[in-house]
């Protein structure tokens, strides 16, 4: 959604949520992964630049997830799906919009 955007020119990043594999590690929905198959970036390459950074630095952990903040505990989480998860969750979060799954890259699911 919007409301954490104060302007729409500083979105870099649009995703949907996986919200079905849910987690291992944490009830925390805010901190599923996103959907690797369906997001949007802005490019920019001193934020690419820090992505590689991190990744780099590798502080994932299964059982903690990116940087010991339970973003992980579902597949994938070590990669794309985590990572973003973490990345716009935690490092920018007022730059990035969550789109309705109902609308952008629906899925067939059984979630009631």
């Amino acid at each position: 959604t919007m409301e954490n955007v104060s302007n729409k020119h500083d979105i870099e990043f649009f995703y949907t949520r996986d919200y079905l594999q849910r987690s291992r590690i944490t009830k925390d929905p805010k901190k599923y992964g996103v959907q690797g198959g369906f997001f949007v970036t802005k490019p920019n390459l001193d934020i690419f630049q820090h992505m590689k950074q991190l990744i780099l630095k590798g502080d994932y952990r299964q059982s903690l997830g990116w940087a010991k903040k339970s973003y992980g505990g579902f597949w994938g989480a070590s990669q794309i799906q985590g990572f973003l998860s973490y990345y716009y969750g935690e490092i920018r979060p007022q730059h990035a919009v969550e789109l309705n799954r109902c609308i952008y890259n629906t899925m067939v699911d059984d979630d009631p």
